[in-house]
């Protein structure tokens, strides 16, 4: 019978950008290091959880760190004969991942563009895809950007956008789309002090073609793609039809799950996108996601977060009471409860 490891990391893990928690969280957690009568056959493809599961018996310190950095607490089990064992072939589709967070992490806003902590940044990356991707390998990779260029002092930036894109509203993703979402940020009315910041001294917004965008700086702006892999792109519709004060109740992207609902200190529902393109290069498979629901419930008591996991009402906990770590040491947890049974298990 498998065990969860749990590891001790230093203070300064806790500097792990955003990024590592979202590529870590659904390339690897959901994806090829994890143990299938946990999640079941829990994946989906683009922006949220793409790759087939490997029947691993233990997690390895580097996931076991991004977990500790994200307050993310697995519980896994797997009987010794699946071990290494990867799965081939067609998966199902369907199945519904069920997350409990510390109500602390609870964003104030879920829009990326105001909101300027990790948590919002992570249920975005749910809904909206990025221009690019900040990748395990530390590299970034094309998204809803092909490709990209700069001037040789970096004051001059130019981005080739993918020209097969529609947001979830139906509305073109073009250069016309990116100007919008920079412009909004820019604007002091969006109070996007976080984003704007990380744009930079931005001189000039020029679109080359509907497919090509430069950015010009009055100074060189070496981290800008740091900026941008953290960056959401919004439907400039629904933007400007719900305003900075309501859009983020009805958010809409280019990901692969469209925002159902949000019920503030109560729990976010993100339903799957059927005309998703996997537009996001990290996925080895294009299309719609596999899983047909996300749910995050916000637990505020801190019995009941320790305890969610093992009483089969959530897959994964967030923050997981450090009274309670122990109770996940060499345990075997075998879903019965209504929560795993949404779930295609193995």
């Amino acid at each position: 019978m498998g065990s969860l490891e749990i590891h001790n990391f230093p203070d300064e893990a806790q500097e792990f950008s955003a990024q590592h928690v979202e590529t870590d969280f659904k390339k690897r957690v959901v994806g090829e290091e994890c143990c299938p009568k946990f999640l079941g056959r829990i994946q989906s493809t683009g922006n949220a959880m793409s790759r087939n599961p490997y029947y691993g018996k233990k997690i390895s310190v580097h996931l076991a760190a991004t977990l500790v950095v994200a307050g993310l607490v697995l519980a896994a089990c797997e009987s010794g004969e699946e071990t290494g064992r990867a799965v081939q072939g067609d998966l199902p589709q369907g199945g519904h991942l069920i997350m409990a967070w510390d109500a602390s992490h609870e964003p104030a806003s879920l829009d990326g563009h105001i909101e300027p902590y990790q948590p919002a940044w992570l249920i975005d990356s749910f809904i909206a895809d990025p221009l690019l991707i900040l990748g395990p390998d530390g590299e970034f990779h094309p998204a809803l950007a092909s490709s990209w260029t700069s001037s040789a002092n970096a004051d001059r930036w130019t981005f080739h956008l993918r020209d097969d894109v529609t947001f979830q509203d139906g509305t073109p993703f073009n250069a016309q789309a990116l100007e919008y979402n920079l412009r909004r940020i820019l604007d002091p009315e969006t109070r996007s002090a976080e984003m704007a910041a990380r744009l930079g001294p931005v001189e000039k917004i020029e679109i080359v073609d509907d497919y090509t965008l430069t950015l010009h700086y009055s100074e060189p702006w070496v981290v800008l793609l740091d900026g941008f892999w953290r960056m959401p792109i919004w439907s400039p519709t629904a933007a400007e039809k719900w305003g900075p004060e309501e859009f983020d109740k009805h958010l809409v992207g280019a990901g692969p799950f469209t925002l159902e609902e949000w019920l503030p200190n109560s729990h976010v529902t993100l339903e799957k996108w059927d005309g998703y393109g996997g537009w996001n290069s990290i996925s080895e498979e294009g299309g719609t996601a596999r899983l047909s629901r996300v749910t995050i419930n916000f637990i505020g008591e801190e019995a009941v977060l320790g305890s969610v996991v093992q009483t089969g009402d959530a897959h994964i906990a967030m923050n997981l009471p450090a009274a309670y770590i122990d109770d996940y040491v060499d345990t075997c947890l075998l879903y019965t409860s209504d929560a795993a049974d949404d779930v295609s298990t193995v």
